[in-house]
């Protein structure tokens, strides 16, 4: 057996895969589980959605104080008396906003936590691999 060609071989079946994955990924429509799992979320959360709009549309039609409470959320209401109410509600929202942004900048910071210690793990496992293959 000629071990001349056994490394050049394997670095051609290593480089062969990477490309594969690249050319699979980029342009043959290859999807992660996380981007199926995600895409199909959407779908069926507006699936459902078109499912119960007419639904929802039927029973708020038939909703007997349908006509009081639209008169009621069409009423603005202003004045000193309701003035506490409004800086209320307007900082509720604001505290909810808040929250939900400061919610999504602590995922956004788990995720690239993340992403970066799988590319330093996946970094050191290629650095290893590369120096086993030296030593061939």
């Amino acid at each position: 057996m000629n071990r001349a060609w056994i490394k050049p071989g394997v670095w051609g079946f290593v480089i062969g895969g990477v490309v594969t994955m690249i050319v699979g990924f980029s342009w043959g429509g290859w999807t992660t589980t996380s981007t199926t799992d995600r895409l199909a979320m959407d779908r069926s959360t507006a699936a459902v959605t078109a499912a119960l709009v007419p639904v929802c549309l039927e029973k708020s039609k038939a909703d007997p104080a349908r006509a009081q409470k639209l008169a009621a959320s069409a009423t603005f209401q202003s004045g000193e008396a309701n003035v506490e109410h409004w800086i209320g509600s307007i900082d509720g929202w604001i505290t909810a906003a808040n929250e939900r942004y400061v919610r999504s900048l602590d995922e956004a910071d788990r995720e690239r936590s993340t992403r970066l210690d799988a590319e330093a793990r996946e970094r050191d496992r290629l650095q290893e691999l590369n120096e086993r293959f030296k030593n061939l």
